[in-house]
């Protein structure tokens, strides 16, 4: 209670005020009018923003906002229809867009191909040439399984030839050297067949 007397002494009183009736209402215009005017220059400074270019990229516009930038009803319905309508043609556009992408990947294009395709005739042959030939050489340097009784007769050949070495002179004295003479004829024709 000390506190709001002593404010109540601070104030002048009733009698002491002149009251000039013409000087207070021309003050409180000149002020409602400034106010009107700073009012006025921030919403089109609000609305500049609201239609710059990549300003729906750079914020959300919600009703909330548009309430607190704009004062009257008219400039909010503006405001909403413009929203709607920037929404509805970028759906619009992106669609479109979509359609002439998909008539442009069925349209045949068939103009002067037929020289074109004469002239690329020959590419073509020898490209798929050289792709038989890759697949003849792929098949022959494949390894076949072979058949049981094919297999029995490769290994007799092979226990007859490490027989035949075993018992020879030659094999006795030097094995090594005797062991890489055959390796090196075995080895010759399969090279030569690559090449």
């Amino acid at each position: 209670m000390g506190k709001i007397r002593h404010q109540k002494n601070k104030t002048k009183s009733k009698k002491n005020i002149e009251i000039k009736p013409n000087e207070i209402e021309q003050e409180l215009e000149d002020e409602e009018q400034e106010q009107l005017m700073d009012d006025v220059i921030d919403d089109e400074n609000d609305l500049a923003e609201h239609n710059e270019i990549d300003f729906d990229k750079r914020s959300v516009i919600s009703n909330k906002t548009i309430k607190s930038l704009v004062s009257k009803k008219k400039d909010k319905i503006k405001l909403k229809r413009q929203f709607l309508l920037k929404r509805l043609h970028a759906a619009h556009e992106s669609k479109r867009e979509a359609k002439e992408r998909a008539e442009r990947r069925k349209t045949v294009i068939v103009s002067d191909m037929k020289h074109e395709f004469e002239n690329s005739l020959g590419q073509i042959e020898s490209y798929l040439e050289e792709q038989r030939l890759a697949l003849a050489e792929k098949k022959n340097t494949r390894k076949q399984i072979l058949s049981q009784a094919e297999r029995n007769r490769q290994s007799q050949a092979n226990i007859d030839i490490f027989n035949k070495i075993s018992q020879s002179v030659e094999y006795s004295s030097n094995p090594f050297e005797l062991i890489k003479k055959q390796l090196e004829q075995q080895i010759l024709p399969s090279t030569k067949k690559k090449n």
